[in-house]
Parts: structure tokens; sequence; C-alpha cells
């Protein structure tokens, strides 16, 4: 029967397969095996031809009846182990785990318990039949007096001839426990027989007791030839070793029992569940070379010469486990380039209850795995070596080449002042390279010292990177102390001798304001002046920036209209007097038209305000003496003017 026993090693756990038998020797891979089915497979229920019980669907058996399950409970709880829980074969794998065994209430004796027909043997050879038997009744059951299971391990011809057969024995009840226990015999095949047919028989009366579970039936090769191996001249099963620690083994087998043995060494990589032949290695020495990490395993099978093609026929030797222990894998990075100031990690790869210690220039030590050195010196430019042990005890090492370059020092000062549209220089250092953002107000975003001129107040970003990649940034504000907003008003128009209030105002940044000229104002300190001048006239409003950013001014215009000196006559002879009828301070109504007209309301003249007048022609026609009419529109808000002319030559 092949059972598992669990090796924590390192970091792994792997199953080696423990060869328990009921015959002496070497035995061989099984050549039959009834497990009754495990996980979510479901159970393996023996057909009415390979048993003479009854199979019930209930765990609860009656007397001659089986049933299969993973465990029992509260059935016959006064007679029974209650709960009867966990099969023989037992895997690696939790859901296999749940495996299934067969639970037996026996009546009478000669009823075949479980019986089964092995094909492909060899003649001639050794084989071991055997199961594993639980008795599921308490010691104190029965008055202490239980029927003990015991049964008939029966090996046939397939007509029935009588090879072997041997009894199990009483299988005693435990006190407090549940005990599985291997029972069997082993039988030499005749020569050329490839068939065999193996019961399980019932060798004990019905009554109280007799009521247990069987698991795991095996034909297996063996019981006479034994094969037992070394590893570098010990007899050593397991092999524990560090993967940089490797040196080649040898793995030597020695046989005794067969004639003329043919043999062939394999290996496992999945803990004994499959074996692949190692190509060549067919002698009684193996050598195995330095491999990668993991766990594997290695044996023999051997058989007589005529017999080996068969797995049926062959031995095995015990298996060798070679566990080699990886080391921490190597560092992701062997070499960084930092800058003065600057922290610098050191990462090492991480793994269950590694242990590490970091070494370095300036006596550094550290002992995690993502050491830091911090603000870095050019001082600290080296090696920096780390041990890393893994929780198997196998060491490495490596190191990390830290490259300290001159960082960056960049120097900004937090704020700096101008004036609305006065732009400034800024000013970076230490770089190669420079990048401003944002860009607005700039004169370049690429260069060390770009003029800003912002309109509004704004924070710009510089980042700096030198020749060695090392970079900076800094921020720096750029306050904008913004001009004051002058207004002197909408022009004004008055007539002669009146007064008029300006309208000028200021907004924005500034320290003080004044008014020019001064003369017709009645009080030029306020922002509102009212004025009286006697000709149109251009004031100027100019205020003073807060923060010497400057002086700004806006005009606005009085218009003074003056009053009209009309003349009622002139004479056009061209003696130079008067020969041109004007009307003094027109010149002030600049919107002014001028139109002449004769009695009978003709328009003989029509002109927009002007100094020439009207020299008595119409059409370059000089006109009859006689009285005229003129109609002066100033067009400026007040009424027209009008009156009459006389025209003398």
């Amino acid at each position: 029967m092949l059972r598992l026993i669990l090796f924590a090693i390192g970091s792994c756990f792997f199953y080696m397969p423990v060869h328990a038998q009921v015959c002496g020797g070497s035995l061989g891979d099984p050549v039959l095996k009834m497990t009754f089915g495990r996980g979510p497979t479901g159970p393996i229920i023996p057909p009415s031809s390979k048993t003479g019980l009854t199979y019930s669907g209930s765990p609860c058996v009656k007397d001659g009846q089986f049933s299969l399950a993973t465990f029992f409970f509260g059935c016959s709880p006064t007679i029974w182990y209650s709960p009867l829980a966990g099969d023989h074969t037992g895997t690696s794998s939790v859901a296999e785990s749940l495996g299934y065994f067969m639970m037996v209430n026996a009546d009478v004796p000669g009823k075949v318990v479980y019986q089964d027909t092995a094909t492909g043997l060899c003649g001639n050879t050794n084989y071991e039949f055997a199961a594993w038997i639980m008795n599921a009744v308490k010691d104190s059951s029965c008055g202490f007096k239980s029927i003990m299971p015991n049964l008939i391990f029966r090996i046939e011809t397939v007509n029935g001839v009588l090879l072997k057969e041997q009894s199990s024995g009483d299988i005693p009840t435990e006190k407090d426990t549940r005990k599985w226990v291997q029972a069997g015999t082993c039988f030499l095949t005749p020569i050329g027989s490839t068939a065999v047919v193996l019961k399980i028989i019932n060798n004990a009366p019905g009554g109280c007791g007799n009521d247990f579970a069987l698991d795991d039936i095996t034909l297996r090769p063996g019981g006479a030839a034994t094969v037992a191996t070394t590893v570098n001249g010990q007899a050593n099963y397991l092999i524990d070793i560090c993967q940089n620690l490797q040196t080649d083994l040898s793995l030597v087998a020695s046989i005794t029992g067969l004639n003329n043995a043919q043999m062939q060494w394999q290996e496992s990589l999945d803990s004994g569940k499959t074996w692949k032949d190692l190509v060549g290695e067919t002698g009684l020495q193996y050598t195995r070379k330095p491999s990668a990490g993991g766990g594997y395993q290695y044996r023999i099978m051997v058989a007589e010469t005529g017999n080996f093609n068969s797995p049926a026929c062959r031995l095995a030797s015990e298996p060798i486990l070679v566990n080699i222990n990886p080391i921490a894998p190597k560092l992701s990075v062997h070499e960084v380039m930092a800058c003065t100031g600057i922290n610098v990690s050191l990462d090492a790869p991480l793994g269950t209850a590694y242990q590490y210690l970091w070494t370095g220039p300036n006596q550094y030590q550290d002992i995690s795995s993502n050491a830091v050195v911090n603000k870095v010196k050019f001082q600290d430019s080296g090696y920096y070596t780390v041990r890393i042990t893994t929780d198997a005890g196998c060491i490495g090492y490596d190191s990390i080449h830290v490259v300290v370059n001159p960082g960056v020092n960049l120097q900004l000062p937090l704020s700096v002042t101008t004036c609305e549209g006065v732009g400034m220089s800024l000013s970076a250092n230490g770089g190669t390279s420079y990048q401003w953002s944002p860009s607005t107000g700039l004169s370049n975003t690429n260069i060390a010292n770009p003029i800003a001129n912002p309109t509004d107040t704004i924070t710009y970003t510089v980042k700096v990177q030198n020749q060695f990649a090392c970079r900076d940034s800094g921020r720096i504000e750029v306050q904008v102390w913004k001009k004051p907003l002058v207004a002197a008003g909408k022009d004004k128009s008055i007539a002669s001798g009146e007064t008029v209030q300006l309208d000028g105002s200021i907004s924005g940044n500034y320290s003080s304001f004044n008014w020019t000229p001064t003369n017709t104002m009645l009080n030029p300190s306020s922002i509102n002046p009212s004025v009286q001048p006697t000709q149109s006239t251009q004031y100027i409003l100019t205020g003073i920036s807060s923060y010497g950013c400057g002086n700004y001014s806006d005009t606005v215009l009085v218009n003074v209209f003056q009053e009209l000196i009309i003349p009622n006559a002139f004479s056009p002879n061209g003696d130079g007097i008067n020969d041109h009828w004007k009307v003094r301070g027109l010149e002030t109504y600049p919107d002014a038209v001028v139109s002449i007209f004769n009695r009978y309301g003709q328009p003989l003249f029509k002109q927009k305000s002007s100094s020439t007048g009207w020299d008595g022609k119409r059409n370059g026609q000089a006109l009859p003496i006689g009285t005229y009419y003129y109609m002066i529109e100033l067009n400026n808000g007040y009424a027209p003017v009008s009156g009459s002319i006389l025209l003398i030559r």
C-alpha cells in the first residue's frame, strides 16, 4: 500500500511515498488498486460481481450490507465509533482527500467481501495482495466481547485453482481511537500465468461486532527481491541542499534476489505522481548534476530481463527525495544613478520569512527588504551589498552600484513684484534645461531667464534638469501692481460765462491725482471740479501710481460757445472794407450752419460754420442792393438765430 508522508522542507511541502507492506523485499507500482473513489468524482461502487454483500444507500448498514462514504455519523453510536471519518488513501489535495471507504456489516463466514481479477501479470513472479482494514466497533461494545473482524486473502487461478490463502487474523478494537491496519499475503504466480483472481472473504461470524471499514486494496509485484539505494555512499532518502551549494550526487543501487536484472532510473517532478525514464540511465549508478531549485524524486525500476518491458513485473526502490532550496532571486536593478540630496531606495526581492542585511559605504547597514540611503552625498557612492537568507537557510548575495552625481540646487525667491505692463526677468539656475509653466506672459518657456510680463498676479513653476538627469523644481509668484485707471470724463459744452462740473474718476493703485490747467477751476483738489473757462479748454487728469509705476492721464474738452456778433449790413464793393458779411464768435460753434435767403425765401447761400463769411454773391453773380435774411442753426441744443442783412454797394 502506498502511504503519503508530508515533509516540510524550507518553504516547500512534499509528499514522499513510503511503501507500507506485508511482504518482505521491494515492491513495484500497483497493478491493481481499489480506493473506492474520492473527491468530486464520487464513490466507486463495486458491482454484485465483485462482492457477495448487498449495497445500501444508507451509511447505517445492516447485516450482510455495505456502503461507501467519507464518514459515518450516528450509526449504532453505542457500538460504532461516531463519527467514523477519514479514509485511508489520503492525498496532498484537500478536495481529493475526501476519499471514500467501504463500510461492511459482515454476517456469515465464507461470504466474499470483495473480489477482482488482475491481468497482464508475469509468470513465476512474486506479488503482494493486501488491503487496509479498520475495526469500527468500540472497545467497550458488546460487553467488551465484540466479534473481531477476520478476513481471508485468497488468490486463485482464473480456473479456480487455489494459489495462496492467508488469514488477516483478528482485527482488534482500539480504545478511544480508530486505527487502520494493513493485512494481506504474498504469492508466486505459476510459470506462464498472466492472470489471477483475488478475493477477500469474511472469516468471522455475524452478531455483535464484525463491522469494519475496508480501503486501498492493492496488488503489487514484489515480496522476494530487494532493491536498495545509497546517495554518495549513504543510505539517505532525503537530500536537502541550497541551490548554490550543490555538487554532483552519486545515486547507486544494489539488487538482491534477481538472476538477470534489467534496470532503469526514473525521475519525478510532481511528488511521485508521475515518473519519467532518465534517458540512458540503465546502470546501477546515476550521477545527478546540479539543477534549478525545486523538489525532485529518483528511483530505480528493476525486473528480470525477460519481464522488464511489463510494468506489472517491475520492482521499485524507495524514492530518494532531493530538495533543492533556491536562493533568493537576483536584484532587478544593479546600478542606480543618484543625485545629491535625494533618498535612494535599495529594493530586494520579497520572500516568505526572508532575512536581509544591507552593507555599504560609510558603515551603512539596514535589515529591511527595501532599504533607504537618506539624502545621499558624494561620499555615499559605491557598492551596496545585500545578504538574503531564505526560510530554508540558503544565503545569496547581490549588490547595487550607487553613483552620486551633483544634484540641482534651485534657488528662487518666493515672490517678486512688477508694474503692469513692465516686464521683468525671472532667473533659475543649476541646470542645462528648463521648463517654465504656465506660458502666460512669458517671453520663452525653455530658458533660464525669461521675461515675465503678465497682466495679473500669477505663480510660475520651473523644472530644472542638469547633465546628469538630476532634477529640481520651484515656484515663484509674480505680483502685478495694477496701473491707475484714469478717466477725465465726457467732453462738455457751455456758453461763455457758464460753469460746468467735470466727471473725473480714478480706480486701481494710485497715491494722488491732479488737474491741469487750474486757472479756471473753482476747486482743483476735487476729482470732480467745476470750471468756468472763457474759451474752449482741454483739462488733463493725472493719476500717480502708489508703487512708483508711473503717471497715467486722460483729457476732457470743455467747449465754450462765444456770444455771436452779427452785422446787419455790409458793402461788397471791393474797397476792402466790409466786403464780407462775417459773424464773429461763430468759430466756437463747429456744427453751426449759416443760410441766406432773399425776401421770397429763396436760398442764396449756405455754409457750415466758417470764418470766411458771405461775399454777397449767388453762384458767383453779385446780388443787387437790398435786404436779405439769414438763419444760423447752432446744432448744439440752442435755438436757431435769424435776422435781416442790408446789402449796400
